[in-house]
């Protein structure tokens, strides 16, 4: 009996997450993020729920 025919090894496509660009960017983007909130927080003592409301009202007013 003849053996099958093996095919040749596939090269190995596991992306690891740390090597996407994407991810990269968002890890940056959260970094700046909680950098912002801790300025403010010890800043002006306001914390997200109060910002939020203060950017909205500013955002709005005429």
């Amino acid at each position: 009996m003849q053996e099958p025919a093996r095919r040749p090894a596939e090269p190995e496509t596991t992306v690891r997450p740390d090597e996407v660009l994407q991810f990269q960017l968002a890890v940056v983007a959260n970094r700046v993020s909680q950098a912002i909130v801790r300025l403010i927080e010890t800043g002006f003592s306001l914390h997200i729920p109060e910002w939020r409301v203060l950017a909205n009202l500013v955002r709005r007013s005429p």
